[in-house]
């Protein structure tokens, strides 16, 4: 309550006197082009602020979320006063900076910026996924990370009672003992190189947005590695957001709204079908490796 109310934008504040002098240093002793601020915390903008504000530097935000709009932040009572001033600091960073990248076109829509801004999307590095895809002898959907209140997966498990298939559904991670089901199995996290084998290796991955205000714009960094991995993906969550545009444009799997039961069912019978036929999937998602994303940073930052 203290840290929400007293501390604005955040606690990691306390952090911003240090990363100052550290950069003020820097400054003094070589010349820079630009200096870019990434949140959250959304605080280390506020030294990018200081910079601008004292030595005239170019200055470029990246947006990894929203600021006042991030989800932690929507069931939470603030002071009115907190409110405003967060929103004011939220505002003069947006104002002041010369150039913003974010996550996201709801973010960069919201700020009402487009003009100054680039999307710039998470990725998957192309290196990680040189792994041998093995034949499978029963169908797997597999789902990797946590499972909590609003990302609930029981779409998921109706879809499955309605099918009479021999389906195997695993989830590698963290879950809601609430949120288990007798038809899935969970398994403890992996490191990351046995989860990219897990995940080549599986014959529909499960993605899950989580069900909140403002859900639309959410893009998971998770989104990009099972596109990496060719696997088609079954997606829970808006199917007018961005994440389902991705998935669209990629030919990467399709996403179905919470309710669309039936349809979710009909999918995993048409993946199945074709798991039984060895037909190949087929994603395409190049734009989206790092090197990629790389490139256009570098361009924006040319410009």
């Amino acid at each position: 309550y203290i840290r929400k109310n007293f501390i604005i934008p955040d606690a990691r504040k306390v952090w911003n006197k240090h990363a100052f002098l550290a950069a003020k240093k820097e400054l003094l002793i070589r010349k820079y082009d630009a200096v870019i601020t990434t949140g959250p915390p959304h605080s280390t903008h506020l030294i990018g602020l200081k910079l601008k504000t004292k030595f005239g530097v170019k200055w470029i935000t990246d947006f990894r979320d929203p600021w006042t709009k991030i989800d932690y932040l929507q069931d939470v009572k603030r002071w009115w006063c907190t409110t405003y001033f967060d929103k004011k600091m939220e505002q003069i960073v947006i104002a002041k900076c010369d150039k913003l990248i974010s996550i996201n076109n709801a973010i960069i829509t919201d700020f009402g910026v487009t003009k100054k801004s680039i999307r710039i999307t998470n990725g998957f590095d192309s290196t990680d996924f040189e792994i041998t895809k093995k034949p499978s002898k029963k169908f797997t959907i597999n789902y990797f990370g946590n499972i909590i209140k609003t990302r609930n997966p029981m779409p998921i498990y109706k879809a499955l009672k309605k099918i009479n298939l021999n389906v195997e559904l695993n989830f590698y991670g963290n879950i809601d003992e609430n949120l288990m089901a007798e038809n899935c199995k969970n398994h403890p996290y992996l490191p990351h190189t046995e989860m990219l084998d897990k995940m080549i290796n599986s014959n529909l991955l499960l993605l899950i947005i989580n069900k909140t205000s403002g859900n639309e714009g959410i893009i998971t960094g998770k989104i990009f590695e099972y596109l990496a991995a060719n696997v088609p993906i079954v997606g829970i969550g808006p199917n007018d957001g961005e994440a389902a545009k991705i998935l669209t444009e990629t030919d990467g799997g399709k996403m179905f709204d919470y309710h669309q039961i039936d349809e979710i069912s009909k999918y995993i019978e048409l993946q199945y079908e074709h798991w039984e036929n060895n037909k190949i999937h087929n994603t395409k998602c190049e734009k989206y490796s790092r090197r990629n994303l790389t490139k256009l940073l570098a361009n924006f930052l040319d410009k």
